[in-house]
């Protein structure tokens, strides 16, 4: 049996190729989906697009895709009134998150203590 042979036998090891084969994949197509998205919104715009960095664009959604979408904002929109709200409109769900963590460690730290005063009497009856 060779190396490779071997290597695929492993069911985790065939799964773990799986999910970074498919992964990649997934982040290609969404590079070519950024891409696509940009040529077809200058088509509808009447202008060129995305054409000066790079072999037809790719290097501006590379850039886009590796600093994010805010990288090509500018900072009279991402410090204005609308991000500003949205900002603070995150504040509810975080509140309900930490006090779901909070309360799920506060259990598992009662069951825990419990569970070792009860096996200290336990062991103590007998």
């Amino acid at each position: 049996m060779s190396l490779l042979e071997r290597l695929f036998a492993n069911v985790w090891f065939t799964a773990a190729v799986k999910v970074v084969a498919a992964f990649a994949l997934l982040m290609v197509v969404v590079i070519l989906l950024v891409w696509a998205e940009r040529k077809i919104v200058a088509d509808m715009q009447n202008r060129i697009g995305p054409n000066r960095a790079g072999p037809w664009g790719l290097l501006q959604t590379v850039a886009s895709v590796e600093h994010g979408l805010w990288y090509a904002r500018s900072p009279e929109i991402a410090s204005g009134p609308v991000i500003r709200v949205f900002s603070w409109m995150r504040l509810v769900p975080d509140v309900i998150f930490a006090s779901g963590a909070i309360l799920l460690l506060a259990f598992l730290v009662r069951a825990i203590w419990l569970s070792f005063i009860q096996g200290g009497r336990t062991a103590r009856a007998e």
